[in-house]
């Protein structure tokens, strides 16, 4: 499931990833792939943990704009915490570089997720429920979505 995720960040999207990573962090052009593979694998399965662990209302929120400064987010500084140690410790880069590689790539991807959630054609949160839940198709996702919003009495709504 979490591969689906992290297929969406092919062609150009990957390559401005990579090309950015170079660019502005010192991480190594043969390091480069590896390290938008492991961080962008992180970032969702940081997402999914908070999703599974019941923090719905936080990542909505927080996908969705509502989250005024995200750099002293909780889960924000949990998922990129998670990407230095997961940089460093699968990718082999130091940790000062994996530092500012997880300050670009987290960003990077809530944004191209924000982005992407306002284009029909791309997947939405309830997308996302679906594909970090198993296999349910999006229009049961959006079921399991709108199901959970009830729930919560319409917090979302």
């Amino acid at each position: 499931m979490l591969s689906k995720l992290t297929a969406m960040f092919s062609g150009s999207m990957k390559e401005q990833m990579e090309d950015t990573l170079v660019n502005s962090t010192g991480i190594q052009p043969d390091l480069a792939d590896d390290a938008v593979k492991v961080g962008t694998e992180t970032i969702f399965s940081g997402f999914k943990d908070e999703i599974m662990g019941g923090n719905i209302s936080g990542v909505t929120n927080l996908l969705s704009g509502g989250v005024k400064d995200i750099a002293q987010n909780s889960i924000v500084t949990s998922i990129t915490n998670k990407v230095v140690s997961a940089l460093a410790s699968k990718v082999g880069i130091p940790e000062a570089i994996a530092s500012k590689a997880a300050s670009v790539m987290v960003p990077f991807v809530m944004k191209l997720v924000k982005d992407k959630d306002e284009d029909e054609s791309a997947f939405s949160m309830g997308g996302m429920m679906s594909l970090l839940s198993g296999d349910k198709s999006e229009e049961e996702s959006g079921d399991l979505l709108g199901g959970i919003t009830k729930g919560l009495g319409g917090f979302f709504s």
